[in-house]
């Protein structure tokens, strides 16, 4: 039987994005190599949308105490975006850059250690990095932390374990199908 607290979150049936979660890749400011999926969440997911701002909420009232110094802050920064409204780091709107994140909250979730990768219908472990890509449809889970690293205080989340909708999905962005050789 599983524990869960109030900042772990398993979603519904939800779209991945960028999935690094067979091998790591270095994160976009250097140092660690990190698993890494974007997890793409419709905003008529009310369900997934609502238990993540509780544990948001959960992990910052965690943090008073241990990360900010004894006071909440009064914006709390976190790593559930808006698509429609919110921008990337480099000023660009994110619906512009990827406009399958139109009418969605996204979330960047991360973890040093590998995460379980199952099929989510027959349980088994998934060993195929193929048969996971940008569009697949899936449930995953994440854990809310707080945190202050040089006074840059929030809340971020971590990767936990993905459970895969093996074909359930449209790929995002261009994917080569091999019908230009098709005569």
């Amino acid at each position: 039987m599983s524990v869960k607290t109030n900042t772990q979150v398993v979603t519904g049936k939800v779209r991945v994005s960028f999935p690094n979660i067979f091998t790591p890749v270095e994160s976009l400011n250097g140092g660690d190599l990190k698993y890494t999926v974007t997890v793409i969440i419709p905003k008529s997911n009310t369900q997934d949308i609502e238990k993540m701002k509780a544990a948001i909420k959960a992990a910052a009232e965690q943090g008073v105490n241990s990360c900010f110094n004894g006071k909440m802050p009064t914006v709390i920064k976190n790593t559930l975006k808006d698509g429609d409204n919110d921008v990337a780091n480099d000023g660009i709107p994110l619906i512009e850059k990827y406009p399958e994140y139109k009418n969605s909250y996204v979330i960047r979730l991360f973890t040093k250690f590998k995460p379980k990768v199952i099929n989510a219908e027959t349980k088994e472990e998934i060993l195929d990095p193929s048969e996971v890509y940008s569009g697949s449809m899936a449930r995953v889970s994440m854990q809310f932390f707080a945190y202050n690293n040089k006074g840059n205080a929030g809340v971020s989340a971590r990767l936990m374990n993905v459970a895969v909708y093996v074909g359930e999905g449209e790929h995002l962005g261009t994917f080569c199908t091999g019908e230009e050789f098709d005569d």
